[in-house]
C-alpha cells in the first residue's frame, strides 16, 4: 500500500495558502503517480511542482515537517470515514 500522507499533507498545504481547491496540483500529483511512476512523497518534488504551478514551495516544505498539520489532517480523514471512504487514489 502507498503511504500518500506527505502528497496529501503537501495538497492541503497548497489549499490552505491559496484560499482556494488545488485541482490543478492534485491533478498533477495524481499524473505524476499514476502515469510517469514517480516517487509523489519526494519533499522536493512537492514543493517544487508547487512552486511551478504558481503556489507556495515554501509553505509545501513546511507543512511537511509540521505536526499540527499532520493532526489537522488525520482529522480531516477521519472525518472523511464517517462517510466510508477508506482510501484516496
Amino acid at each position: 500500500v502507498y503511504n500518500s500522507v506527505p502528497a496529501c499533507l503537501a495538497v492541503a498545504a497548497v489549499r490552505a495558502t491559496s484560499g482556494r481547491a488545488p485541482f490543478g496540483y492534485l491533478h498533477r500529483i495524481q499524473q505524476a503517480l499514476f502515469e510517469e511512476g514517480l516517487d509523489v512523497n519526494d519533499p522536493d518534488w512537492l514543493a517544487g511542482t508547487a512552486a511551478d504551478l504558481g503556489f507556495d514551495g515554501a509553505a509545501v516544505r513546511a507543512a511537511l515537517h509540521d505536526p499540527a498539520a499532520l493532526d489537522r489532517l488525520q482529522a480531516e480523514f477521519a472525518g472523511a470515514r464517517v462517510y466510508g471512504t477508506q482510501a484516496l487514489p
